[in-house]
């Protein structure tokens, strides 16, 4: 429907076009002139605006050394990986503009599966290539301000099982607010923030159950290829399980 729209809109145009240059020639060379300068006209100058834009960014990103050294990495990890589709910066939940105050940058690029793989990486943390970690818990359950449900850390769209990712409450906060819509009847999110407790109910590949309450930012659940970890909470730290 839409190629006869353009065929259509293309012989309007040529009919109307060879209409007027019989009825009025000399008029309608001038306009035609004159259309054909201002198109050129109007292209360099767009050209040139956004040459003056993109050296503008470029003398920012190498002004600003975080950024700059985001830069290097990324571009180091596309070479490895031609499927790198976007880096987003993660503030309370929210992806935001600033990129030095953030709590975590997320990569996300599409697959060979075509599902988008996402890996977390920590302020300062060398961005290296990811792989695909071998184990897949049966349960994640998250409790935040007396509401629980369930996390899919794994969909037919998209893929959190890298080796290195680690789930902390600032990932929970960003899923709670991001994929709050996936399987779930949560409406409201705003009022939740880095500061709240987050609880988690996990049941493992290995069908053991344990209890998390995430208190910290350095609290977390470490993914590795073929096991995973439980890093600084007090009363299980540093558990390795495989």
């Amino acid at each position: 429907m839409m190629i006869f729209h353009l065929l259509n809109s293309f012989l309007i145009g040529v009919l109307l076009s060879d209409f007027f240059e019989r009825r009025f020639p000399d008029h309608f060379r001038t306009i035609m002139a004159n259309l054909v300068y201002n198109i050129i006209y109007w292209y360099s100058k767009l050209q040139i605006l956004l040459t003056q834009i993109c050296n503008k960014c470029i003398t920012f990103i190498e002004t600003n050394p975080s950024l700059s050294k985001l830069t290097k990495q990324l571009n180091t990890m596309m070479k490895s990986n031609k499927h790198i589709a976007m880096m987003e910066f993660i503030k309370n939940g929210e992806v935001a503009d600033d990129s030095i105050n953030y709590d975590f940058v997320l990569f996300s690029w599409i697959g060979d599966n075509k599902i988008v793989h996402k890996k977390i990486y920590k302020m300062d943390e060398p961005l290296v290539p990811s792989e695909q970690s071998d184990i897949k818990f049966i349960l994640v359950e998250l409790c935040v301000r007396e509401k629980t449900f369930k996390v899919y850390l794994k969909t037919d769209f998209y893929n959190f099982y890298l080796v290195g990712n680690k789930f902390n409450r600032p990932f929970f906060i960003y899923y709670i607010k991001q994929y709050k819509h996936i399987g779930e009847n949560i409406t409201d999110t705003s009022d939740i923030s880095n500061t709240d407790t987050i609880s988690v109910k996990l049941i493992d590949h290995d069908v053991n159950t344990i209890q998390l309450d995430f208190t910290d930012d350095d609290q977390g659940i470490l993914i590795e290829k073929d096991h995973y970890k439980i890093v600084n909470m007090p009363h299980i730290d540093n558990i390795n399980i495989k």
